[in-house]
């Protein structure tokens, strides 16, 4: 049974913040990975993983995935070997 990822829209203002801190926003994560902006924000609100949604916001922001999202266990292998 798969677990339900809780939605934080707190945490997801912050994670925008801390973008545009650097100069960037959830399009230019989503134009860099050839995603949607909507699949860029359901991975920053919660709502599903994706590792390299994670990662690249984490490269852009300079903050690691797991500062970015506490409290969310490492599923991405990669991910915990960091």
């Amino acid at each position: 049974m798969q677990k339900t990822l809780q939605i934080d829209r707190q945490n997801h203002a912050r994670v925008k913040y801390l973008l545009s801190l650097r100069g960037a926003t959830f399009s230019d994560v989503a134009q860099s990975l050839s995603l949607t902006v909507s699949s860029v924000c359901s991975a920053s609100l919660g709502r599903h993983r994706s590792a390299k949604v994670e990662q690249e916001i984490s490269k852009r922001t300079g903050v690691p995935v797991s500062e970015l999202w506490p409290g969310r266990t490492s599923k991405f292998p990669r991910e915990a070997a960091e």
